[in-house]
């Protein structure tokens, strides 16, 4: 079964999972003061309004850690992992975008209307037709090639890159390490930046974890979040066009005591990622999601989606937004169907029941009409029998 993510986004599950410390692990729930740890398989996906955050459906797959989802016009393609004290499986099932039932073999085709946001490295390409050729985590500089596979411009970063993206023919990107909080911005064949931005001059976050940045453009708009802090800027020129502190925001702290409390960050991961359209911008934290009214910057609604150690890795198109959850969010997790029934000859019944025929009544309405036709044959044989004997 063939999917396609959109062009850059075609990565598999274990580049974009493993990355920033995916393989951090959760403490066990309900010990708030547990100190062992175990890997997590109790999420579900959950569909929600995108501007009221109602649940729309949710869907528990048997066992499921995280997932990312594409959309088609018919089908939602969930590409699921599993994870295990000792190794992941991964899977891809697909369901009905309007009720979250299962599609045994969706068929989708052309590219996606939309999908999940990552922390995977999408590809990069300007406006010029230039491409980036960037390994993460291991160049320390940026090459673009052009359409015939030449480089024809490099960055020196000075150190990793950890994201990168581009608006027209401006690159942006940020360090992993050594660990900074700067945005560079580098007009095309240029050797020195157009400007730069560090959140940590507006903002105070020197008391908080790991201060790693998550980058995005939608259309004319750059977004820089740092743990609980959004930044709107203006891409040409950097100047911040709006800031939002999402704690004060909500009412829910960044960090958290226990991983009972309500909070962005539980200790697996202290980013963000963000899904957006013309009307919302959806942010997902491990702890939070968040919904903003993207033209007025004003907040639609918050849940707690308790993903802990993983990103609820929203997908977003129109009004319909797709994120995993625990129950928290997806509410209680449906009860296991019972076993097959057997009627007393030891034949299953599991055929038969009220759900598939219309109810107990049903169910013992075919026992009488079963029990009557025993009765009818069996007379039937004595009278044979009378007739050879008499």
């Amino acid at each position: 079964m063939a999917f396609g993510l959109l062009e850059g986004l075609s990565m598999n599950l274990r580049t974009i999972f493993s990355a920033f410390g995916m393989t951090t692990i959760l403490a066990v729930a309900g010990d708030a003061e547990a100190t062992s740890f175990e890997p997590r398989d109790d999420m579900a996906l959950v569909a929600l309004d995108a501007r009221t955050g109602e649940r729309l459906w949710t869907h528990y797959p048997e066992k499921l850690s995280q997932a990312t989802t594409e959309l088609y016009p018919d089908h939602l393609v969930v590409h699921g992992r599993v994870d295990t004290t000792t190794s992941s499986k991964e899977f891809t099932i697909g369901l009905d975008p309007a009720k979250g039932t299962f599609i045994s073999d969706p068929t989708p085709m052309g590219a996606p209307l939309a999908v999940s946001d990552t922390f995977g490295q999408p590809e990069v390409r300007l406006d010029n037709g230039w491409k980036l050729s960037f390994d993460p985590g291991n160049d320390e500089k940026l090459d673009f090639v052009d359409g015939q596979g030449n480089v024809v411009w490099t960055i020196q970063a000075g150190g990793f890159p950890e994201h990168v993206t581009s608006w027209h023919d401006t690159v942006f990107w940020e360090m992993s390490y050594p660990e900074e909080t700067v945005v560079y911005a580098y007009e095309a064949s240029a050797t020195m930046p157009k400007w730069t931005f560090d959140p940590k001059a507006l903002v105070n976050v020197t008391d908080e974890p790991t201060h790693r940045l998550h980058i995005k453009v939608f259309g004319d708009d750059f977004y820089v979040g740092l743990h609980e802090h959004l930044f709107l800027l203006d891409p040409a020129t950097g100047m911040v066009k709006r800031q939002w502190n999402l704690s004060a925001l909500t009412g829910v702290p960044f960090v958290s005591n226990t991983v009972l409390d309500e909070a962005f960050f539980h200790g697996g991961l202290e980013m963000a990622t963000l899904s957006g359209n013309a009307e919302t911008l959806v942010l997902g934290f491990e702890g939070q999601i968040i919904a903003l009214d993207r033209p007025s910057g004003d907040l639609l609604w918050h849940a707690d989606s308790h993903t802990v150690p993983y990103d609820p890795y929203p997908m977003l198109h129109d009004k319909l937004v797709v994120v995993t959850a625990h129950e928290n969010l997806a509410g209680p997790r449906p009860p296991a169907p019972p076993p097959p029934a057997l009627d007393p000859s030891g034949c299953s019944l599991a055929g038969v029941s009220s759900e598939s025929t219309g109810g107990g009544s049903a169910l013992l309405i075919l026992g009488f009409v079963g029990l009557f036709g025993l009765m009818r044959r069996s007379e039937s044989i004595r009278s044979m029998r009378a007739r050879r004997h008499g």
